[in-house]
């Protein structure tokens, strides 16, 4: 018996939009002026330094793609939705045929059933073939992994109860990536980010980003349209 995805009760709805991440108190950023980072960081490249530290490895200068180390866009790369698993997947078919939903062309790759129950759908984009997957939001390997001592635990919770979709982009495969730049990649996968981020606007759909972040320790979460009071009262408590 296959099992309708239908997307959760949005609060928000007939409300004004609430466009803000007040999570992190140190890091705002509204989804808007994330999407025009987007554009702003792109072919831009920033001198990085990695390594453990005092005490450990050698710390070395680097030279990295500012779309990875300002907003965080790398493989695995996360944005979570409210809306119908089966409606969001047509319309994605449906960018090679039409610019209505997305201003890119999407192409269909493979899909199947995660384990025995979750359906999935696999995408790329561009000449880098970076891919997309799409499927429903499964926090269930969390379970073993956060505690609620650990400050991404309250933001799991939260993100588990309001969302209902997981898009996350991927690198493409190895032996493919091997002929590209990580930066190239990193742009297409950029522009789809900026491609759905626009969608949930465009059909005022809750999103998520939870992995934003600014630098290799500095977390940045974004919450769209959906009204996170709650949960800031329960940082700003903490604090």
């Amino acid at each position: 018996m296959k099992t309708e995805i239908k997307p959760k009760k949005n609060k928000m709805k007939g409300k004004k939009h609430l466009d803000e991440d007040r999570i992190y108190p140190d890091d705002t950023m509204k989804l808007k002026e994330y999407l025009k980072c987007l554009k702003t960081y792109a072919g831009d490249n920033i001198r990085v330094k990695e390594g453990v530290g005092p005490g450990g490895a050698t710390i070395i200068e680097t030279i990295r793609p500012k779309l990875y180390v300002e907003l965080g866009i790398y493989d695995n790369f996360s944005m979570l939705l409210n809306a119908n698993y089966k409606e969001f997947v047509r319309h994605f078919k449906g960018s090679l045929d039409s610019n209505k939903f997305f201003s890119r062309k999407y192409n269909f790759l493979e899909g199947g059933i995660i384990e025995g129950k979750f359906p999935f759908k696999t995408f790329y984009y561009g000449l880098t073939k970076s891919k997309i997957d799409v499927s429903p939001l499964d926090f269930s390997h969390w379970s073993n992994l956060l505690t609620d001592d650990y400050p991404e635990y309250k933001h799991r919770k939260f993100q588990e109860k309001h969302f209902n979709l997981d898009i996350m982009l991927h690198f493409p495969a190895p032996d493919f990536a091997l002929r590209l730049s990580e930066a190239k990649v990193i742009e297409d996968m950029a522009k789809t980010v900026e491609d759905v981020c626009n969608y949930a606007i465009k059909r005022n759909l809750p999103i998520c980003i939870p992995n934003a972040n600014k630098g290799y320790h500095h977390p940045r979460i974004i919450y769209h349209n959906i009204d996170t009071s709650s949960l800031e009262k329960k940082v700003k408590n903490e604090n």
